[in-house]
């Protein structure tokens, strides 16, 4: 039998191993707790980094058609939230569409990194007008560029879409020895209201974005580097 000391060992024996056990057992739980933090937390960042990928045109910095669709939709959720307490009337979408004169030369004759550079010098031109927060700029694909302004007047927005063309035709870094880059482009409207559905969005979106192309491709035949609308609702 143990006596009352020996057992009193033992029982402390006992007592520090289950201790030790506990710490490790917890470390070990810290451990892996952090580490699926860290997992958790780049896992995060990747997801950011897909959805950027999906979303954005890496030449320009800017949308491509994903992009806008999708900031188009959540713009149009925002206002129709702000419709219950502050707004009285949907805003009209001014929808443009530019399609650039003569850059396939550009390519052409002097390279493809020379049409890249001229790509992003059109977008630093057509950022500085469309500059708002509500304002979309996207890459629609190729040398076509699609611009979206929120609550603006058919004439605000064809103010606005001149003020982008003449900035364009006068960019020095967009005129080549025996030609220039110009832009045609064509406008129409999206209207929507405070009830219109996300498909809906979507299919009305996509209506005015066939006006617009159709309007630009006006421009192209009546000389090119100029204005034409479709103004739709």
């Amino acid at each position: 039998m143990l006596t009352t000391n020996v057992w009193q060992r033992v029982c402390q024996f006992i007592d520090s191993k289950i201790t030790r056990l506990l710490v490790r057992s917890s470390s070990v739980q810290s451990l892996a707790l952090e580490k699926a933090k860290r997992e958790i937390s780049e896992l995060k960042i990747a997801l950011a980094q897909a959805q950027e990928d999906a979303t954005i045109d890496h030449l320009t910095g800017i949308f491509n058609r994903r992009g806008a669709e999708d900031a188009l939709l959540r713009e149009v959720r925002s206002i129709q939230r702000e419709m219950r307490d502050t707004i009285d009337h949907f805003p009209l979408f001014g929808i443009i569409i530019l399609d650039l004169d003569g850059f396939k030369k550009v390519n052409d004759i002097y390279g493809h990194s020379a049409g890249d550079m001229a790509l992003q010098e059109i977008v630093k031109t057509i950022a500085h007008i469309f500059r708002r927060p509500t304002d979309i700029v996207c890459r629609w694909g190729g040398d076509e560029f699609l611009m979206i302004t929120s609550n603006t007047s058919l004439d605000q927005t064809i103010q606005m879409a001149e003020r982008c063309r003449v900035a364009i035709t006068e960019n020095v870094h967009l005129h080549f020895n025996e030609f220039h880059v110009t832009g045609s482009i064509g406008i129409s409207a999206l209207k929507l209201t405070e009830n219109t559905q996300p498909e809906e969005i979507q299919a009305n979106f996509e209506n005015a974005v066939r006006e617009a192309d159709i309007a630009a491709y006006r421009s192209k035949q009546n000389g090119k580097n100029s204005v034409s609308h479709n103004y739709i609702f």
